[in-house]
């Protein structure tokens, strides 16, 4: 071999800081919640500057357990490049624990080749208010029952399944996507962009709007008054067997449609669609509103995504 060449590589390697093998790098903290009403997780500093390649995937999985402590648990690995620890740093007052997780360094140079998994272990007694602020990572929620949630994203996805809040107040980022699975999300306000909207076995009143993100929400059981709107995308809204509720559905450059029959209706044009299902004057209202996509409600099926 050229010796030039092979001293050339060799300090290209150090340039991008290859090294000879994966390495990993996980630990686990812990905090007591006896005297929190609030926890706040903020992923604000969760973000890099990368100069060169990057491919570093972060998730956050968020779920109850048994015990009596708050536990993260970091699990990070990389192939190419130096491991970039994460920080946790804690702001514990006045009932609030304040968590801030952050890279050790915000910029990378080189190659960066690798993966980042947060597990966050929730006591399954603790039921006060969760905070979510800018999230950086697709993150996941299971099996929480909280007085509330709240949260603001910029991140691909955010699930919840098999959890119950008294409210939720959720700003998604541009494309960031939201699925709900078997949930009871009380009095729910979301805001959306560009991402989808999906809801399978829901509870609560939801009050959604998106720009050009479709809303599908299949309701185990609807009381109360609930609206969907988006400017561009569509509007599928499912409903049970036996669901009293009085409708208005509107799509001002394409169809409304409602395939569950009709107890009172108003004779209106093909994109707007007025009256009742089941009972009339139930207190129950579904307001759909598109300005460019369909607006469909169907009954629900029972079955799950």
């Amino acid at each position: 071999m050229n010796y030039c060449k092979f001293i050339n590589i060799i300090i290209l390697g150090l340039i991008i800081g290859f090294p000879l093998s994966a390495e990993e790098n996980e630990y686990e903290r812990r905090f007591p919640m006896e005297e929190k009403q609030r926890l706040l997780i903020d992923q604000g500093r969760l973000r890099l500057l990368t100069i060169g390649i990057n491919f570093y995937p972060v998730t956050t999985k968020i779920r109850s357990y048994g015990g009596s402590e708050l536990i993260i648990r970091v699990d990070e690995s990389s192939t190419f490049g130096k491991i970039n620890p994460v920080e946790i740093k804690t702001d514990d007052k006045d009932g609030e624990l304040h968590l801030i997780l952050g890279f050790k360094s915000s910029t990378v140079v080189g190659v960066r080749i690798g993966s980042l998994n947060i597990e966050i272990l929730v006591p399954s007694a603790w039921d006060g208010e969760l905070e979510l602020a800018e999230l950086k990572s697709k993150t996941s929620i299971k099996d929480l029952h909280l007085l509330s949630l709240g949260g603001k994203t910029s991140i691909t996805e955010l699930s919840m399944a098999r959890c119950s809040f008294g409210n939720v107040d959720i700003e998604l980022g541009a494309d960031t996507d939201l699925l709900m699975y078997s949930t009871d999300v009380g009095n729910c306000r979301i805001r959306g962009g560009l991402g989808k909207i999906t809801g399978d076995n829901i509870e609560g009143t939801l009050d959604i709007q998106t720009f050009d993100g479709d809303i599908s929400i299949d309701f185990s059981n609807f009381t109360g008054e609930t609206s969907l709107v988006t400017k561009l995308g569509c509007i599928r809204a499912s409903l049970p067997e036996g669901a009293d509720a009085d409708i208005d559905l509107l799509s001002r450059l394409s169809s409304a449609k409602c395939e569950i029959p009709l107890s009172v209706s108003e004779d209106l044009s093909d994109g707007r669609i007025r009256g009742s299902i089941g009972e009339p004057g139930s207190g129950n209202l579904l307001n759909l509103v598109s300005g460019d996509g369909d607006v469909i409600i169907v009954k629900s099926a029972g079955g799950t995504l």
